[in-house]
């Protein structure tokens, strides 16, 4: 059964689903928030695609560092193209330092395509995060669990996706 929340994606032809992620040191990489159009994709796809990003990239990864690391996956078992924003996110609640990340999926067929788009997508993608990472900052609420709450990513959404 899934562990994340999911929320719908406006229609768009280049952009299948995006999936919200993070890291956590006792269960992994977890994928907290699926945006989706239809069909929605399958549990598994999801949870290996989360896998496959952070365990990948968080053993190379500097944990205090400020960028937002952005790489491209051709997935051609799945038949997609991922796109991954790599951050880390403080929060002065009991989480503290995490890492998190936002995988943007589209169909392999798409690929150009979103690489034409992606000077005017990986500009808006990197705001949204940062004013996550400030939102998330601000947070001094005891809740381990804040960021996994539907208005805790609403400013990137916003943002990014209209929604």
């Amino acid at each position: 059964m899934a562990q994340y929340s999911t929320v719908n994606l406006a229609r768009n032809d280049l952009i299948s689903y995006i999936v919200f992620s993070c890291w956590d040191n006792t269960a992994g990489p977890t994928a907290k928030r699926l945006w989706a159009g239809s069909p929605i994709p399958d549990h598994s796809e999801i949870k290996l695609l989360t896998r496959l990003v952070l365990k990948t990239e968080v053993p190379h990864r500097d944990h205090k560092s400020a960028h937002i690391d952005c790489n491209v996956y051709n997935l051609a078992d799945l038949g997609v193209c991922a796109v991954s924003y790599l951050f880390t996110g403080v929060a002065k609640s009991r989480i503290g330092s995490r890492i998190f990340c936002l995988i943007l999926v589209c169909r392999a067929e798409h690929r150009a395509r979103y690489m034409q788009w992606s000077s005017i997508i990986d500009p808006v993608v990197k705001q949204g995060i940062a004013e996550y990472k400030v939102k998330l900052h601000q947070v001094s609420d005891r809740s381990v669990y804040w960021y996994t709450r539907p208005d805790a990513f609403s400013t990137c959404g916003q943002i990014v996706f209209g929604q």
